[in-house]
């Protein structure tokens, strides 16, 4: 039994690797909190300096072969990350950061 294990393996391994190379488009929906579309969201794959940004139904496309982190970037949004994988459906939900907005100085000079 044993000595068939790594022919059938070898046999096996460019199915294997060609399943997994080949890249998918996968789309990401982004909203708010009350499941809103986010428009003007900057997507950025982990290890790359590719920059993905949201339409306006809060939508941006990637391609990937297998998952990957993505850094989520919206004025007014704290910063997230997800996991972005082929098999799986893609969304996010920002979190709105009340701190962030306009810095007002009151004082005068």
């Amino acid at each position: 039994m044993h000595k068939y294990i790594i022919p059938v393996a070898l046999l096996m391994l460019p199915s294997l690797v060609n399943a997994q190379g080949k890249a998918k488009k996968i789309k990401c929906t982004v909203t708010n909190e009350e499941g809103q579309p986010v428009r003007g969201v900057v997507a950025v794959p982990h290890g790359t300096e590719d920059t993905l940004t949201t339409g306006a139904g809060g939508v941006f496309t990637i391609m990937a072969a297998e998952a990957i982190q993505v850094a989520l970037y919206a004025d007014g949004y704290y910063e997230e990350h997800i996991l972005v994988s082929p098999n799986a459906k893609c969304t996010a939900q920002l979190r709105k950061d009340e701190e962030a907005g306009f810095d007002v100085d009151d004082t005068e000079e």
